[in-house]
């Protein structure tokens, strides 16, 4: 899911831009898909310190809502001819950190408080 977002996300940028690559694009780029390697990053690190296998199917669920929200959000910025339409390549990533992370947070909170309690005796 991550994966197929900042391809998307990678592709609709450069398509934007006219297929032209320069420094300042790979830059954008570069911060536009950010958002999935941490939240990948994130989920791999959070697997060793909560003890729970609804991890996986949170980060599962978290990271097919940000696939959803990329392709929502960027599907259509070609047809929008409006100058200032190229700054969801600026807000969508913080977006997307911001409620990918949220979610996450949450997530995790729930796993801890109603996780499966240790059967060691006291």
């Amino acid at each position: 899911m991550l994966i197929a977002a900042s391809f998307f996300t990678a592709y609709a940028m450069a398509r934007a831009a006219a297929w032209d690559l320069d420094l300042g694009l790979i830059v954008f780029i570069a911060w536009a898909v950010s958002p999935y390697l941490v939240f990948f990053t994130a989920g791999r690190v959070l697997k060793r310190f909560v003890p729970s296998a609804g991890l996986s199917y949170a980060t599962l669920a978290i990271a097919l809502l940000m696939l959803a929200f990329t392709v929502m959000v960027y599907a259509g910025i070609n047809q929008d001819p409006s100058s200032t339409a190229s700054l969801i390549f600026v807000f969508a990533p913080l977006y997307i950190y911001i409620g990918s992370f949220f979610l996450l947070t949450v997530s995790v909170i729930v796993m801890l408080i109603f996780g499966r309690k240790s059967s060691r005796p006291n």
